[in-house]
């Protein structure tokens, strides 16, 4: 496996996905995530978004991993990434979100709303991260 290009291009991807993230934070799902900080008494400060930040590079890195750890068993292209991003839509966001369903923390709607972004997403970030990633 290519670590630099897994790193550096995860790094690249995560910056996308930071991009996404905010639009989608900020355009898509600002009023629900405001309703849910008020019924729950939260304030974001700077330490959340760098937490956020942080988390979004590290994911890019371990979707570009993904795809370098499957790629000799599926082949290299889209189809792998895509594979790859499902893969992390479900470990990380699928599981994420239903193990916090029942605290209803997010109500049902916005959870319905959220994966199918969260899905296409992590697939672009995978695709980018397949497309930046070469063996040597």
């Amino acid at each position: 496996m290519n670590w630099k290009r897994i790193l550096g291009g995860g790094l690249l991807v995560g910056v996308l996905s930071c991009v996404l993230g905010i639009t989608a934070a900020h355009v898509f799902f600002g009023a629900a995530i405001e309703e849910v900080a008020k019924r729950m008494n939260l304030t974001f400060g700077p330490e959340v978004a760098i937490q956020h930040i942080l988390m979004r590079l590290s994911m890019g890195v371990a979707v570009t991993w993904l795809y370098a750890a499957v790629r000799p068993r599926f082949g290299a292209g889209p189809r792998t990434a895509l594979i790859a991003g499902t893969a992390m839509w479900l470990f990380a966001f699928v599981w994420s979100l239903l193990n916090n369903r029942p605290y209803h923390i997010f109500p049902d709607r916005v959870i319905a709303m959220f994966l199918p972004w969260a899905l296409v997403e992590i697939n672009l970030c995978a695709l980018v991260g397949g497309w930046l990633y070469r063996e040597s």
